[in-house]
């Protein structure tokens, strides 16, 4: 009954989608926003996609599965995005949300990781969601370094890839690692090279400088890898301070306040947005890939669910305060973690427990501004 219902509900939901008067986006035009994508929901096409399965499967996280997942009869769940029609789907709530790019984490272009970019990608809607992506510096070993860069290359050549800044390519560097650098084959060198090389690519296929932003949630250890591996600017996938069964309000607070550091470095600065972080689906049943050790394995380490008003009135200070700080976001733009990671807690993408409520306070919240 309960997966009948929300079913249902979000059939009619899609309906809705087509008669937006106002897009988001323009009351906002000169200020770019996208979203995070994290592609692991293709159910038993891979490890890590059964794996999320399984954390997501009871009853209490529910409420969190996409919108096109499947809670069998039997209690069982089924996740898999993996069609043009879902894809098609996921396109139009971006568009109604007034999210102007999506940033892919890239993978293998043969593993499953990567199958929703793909379909992205061959989709006759792709050019109203633009595209960028983000690199893990884990990948980046010095065998690897051409091919990835040719491939960027090629990617940032298509013309529904994100630039910023009158055409540079947009391009995100994840690193978790603070002592990634020294840890790396080269040191600073290695880096710095990959990064150059990129570059290179880029102007080979007569494209602007790609613009590079740093993914790390320390601003003085993200300085200093920018600076090091010559990137542009400062960002993070995500930041979050431990909070103990915290309000949202705790999250946006201290993530608001991370602008302020970045921007205290004098480094140049692409504001995160958060739209949750609680991880208790994978601290109850853990993913393969994860080591659940110190303060991330503790179940009371979570922010309470937001509200869509309180996202969206987030996102809204993000790109307020790329208005206020230009200086500092030169880019004029805006990252939102997350566009799907579900069992980490933070989604703007449409759930079964939702509906499409976030894209829906998005749409009315900017529409509003827009009309003042």
């Amino acid at each position: 009954m309960f997966k009948s219902f929300l079913q249902a509900s979000l059939v009619l939901r899609l309906l809705w989608i087509p008669l937006l008067a106002v897009p988001a986006r323009e009351a906002r035009p000169d200020v770019s926003i996208g979203a995070i994508r994290w592609d692991a929901w293709h159910g038993d096409a891979s490890e890590v996609g059964r794996a999320v399965q399984r954390s997501l499967a009871p009853s209490r996280w529910q409420s969190r599965l996409p919108f096109f997942a499947n809670v069998n009869a039997n209690g069982t769940v089924a996740i898999d995005g993996d069609t043009d029609e879902i894809m098609a789907r996921e396109i139009a709530y971006a568009k109604a949300a007034g999210i102007d790019y999506w940033a892919f984490l890239a993978y293998d272009p043969e593993s499953a990781m990567s199958r929703a970019l793909h379909r992205y990608l061959k989709n006759p809607e792709r050019n109203a969601v633009h595209f960028c992506m983000i690199a893990d510096v884990r990948q980046w070993q010095p065998e690897r370094v051409a091919a990835e860069v040719a491939r960027f290359a090629e990617l940032a050549a298509l013309p529904n890839y994100q630039t910023v800044l009158n055409g540079r390519p947009l391009f995100y560097l994840l690193n978790l690692s603070p002592d990634a650098i020294e840890k790396a084959p080269g040191g600073n060198g290695s880096f710095r090279s990959a990064i150059g090389a990129l570059r290179s690519a880029a102007r080979g296929r007569g494209l602007a400088d790609p613009y590079c932003v740093v993914m790390t949630p320390w601003p003085d250890k993200a300085k200093a890898f920018a600076d090091a591996a010559g990137c542009d600017a400062i960002s993070a996938y995500a930041v979050q301070a431990g909070g103990r069964d915290a309000p949202f309000d705790e999250l946006t607070s201290f993530a608001e306040a991370f602008w302020a550091r970045c921007a205290a470095t004098s480094a140049k600065v692409v504001p995160l947005a958060m739209t949750g972080w609680d991880r208790r689906p994978r601290v109850e049943t853990p993913v393969f890939w994860e080591h659940n050790e110190g303060w991330g394995a503790e179940i009371e380490r979570f922010y309470r669910a937001p509200t869509p008003a309180q996202i969206a009135r987030h996102i809204r200070k993000a790109t307020d305060w790329v208005q206020t700080n230009a200086s500092s976001a030169e880019a004029r733009t805006v990252i939102v973690y997350a566009w799907n990671e579900y069992d980490e807690g933070g989604w703007l993408c449409p759930t079964l427990g939702e509906g499409d409520a976030r894209v829906r306070a998005l749409t009315e919240f900017f529409s509003a501004q827009q009309a003042r």
